[in-house]
Parts: structure tokens; sequence; C-alpha cells
């Protein structure tokens, strides 16, 4: 039986800077997981709505704990901006994170405290992260 890995990403298209990220990063996971099969379990259709950008990803979290619930890996892919400490809080420890999104030239206090503390938290509950500075 071959074994699986379920996967979330907000977007795939071959036309937004957003899916040529998740299609690059899901071919470097194919080639290290290369006796998986990968499902993807964003079946709604991409819109640029509030509702989809902002709301979509927290069920894509849902989505992502029912299949570590049942022993599968699992991997969110994105959006993952550094900012976003609460996708890193409510994911399963063990989700494989796809890459990380942030800025260094924003001066804004605010944005660099929960940078900061984003780059906290995956510190604290990830073994093995690949960094670029």
């Amino acid at each position: 039986m071959m074994k699986k890995i379920f996967y979330w990403a907000n977007d795939i298209k071959e036309n937004t800077g957003e899916g040529i990220l998740a299609r690059n990063f899901l071919k470097l996971l194919k080639k290290k997981f290369h006796n998986y099969k990968f499902i993807n379990l964003n079946k709604i259709k991409k819109k640029n709505n509030i509702f989809y950008n902002y709301l979509v990803p927290y069920y894509g979290i849902l989505k992502i704990w029912k299949y570590h619930y049942k022993g599968y890996k699992v991997c969110y892919i994105n959006y993952l901006p550094i900012w976003n400490i609460l996708i890193f809080l409510f994911l399963p420890k063990e989700t494989i994170l796809g890459p990380i999104t942030g800025t260094t030239t924003k001066n804004n206090l605010i944005y660099k405290f929960f940078c900061n503390l984003g780059a906290y938290i995956l510190t604290k509950r990830k073994k093995k992260l690949l960094r670029e500075r």
C-alpha cells in the first residue's frame, strides 16, 4: 500500500507567485518522499476575497488535523507569512511546513515584533529549519 502525504495549499496555480512557490516546494518534497502519494486537501475554488484569503487557511488547519489524527504525514504549504503566528501555533507539531515568507525591510515595530515571535515559535516547535538571511 502506498504511503500518503495530505497537504494544504491555498494556491497551486501556474501563473501566480504563491502558486509557483507551492509547486516548486511540492517538487522538492516529492524528491524527498518519492514513495509517497501527495493528496491536496484544498477543494475550494480560489477567489480573491477576504473569506478565501483570511479564513480558508484556518479551515485548512482543521483539515490538516483530521488527517494528522488518522496517522498520515501532513504538510501545510502556503500561505505562511512569518508574522502569522496563529498558523504556527494551531498546526500539529509534526506538520511539514512549506516556504515561510517575510521581509526585513518594513520598519513597523509591531510587524517586526510578530516576525520575531513567529521565528521564536518556529525554532521551539521544529527540529529542522532552513533559514535564509
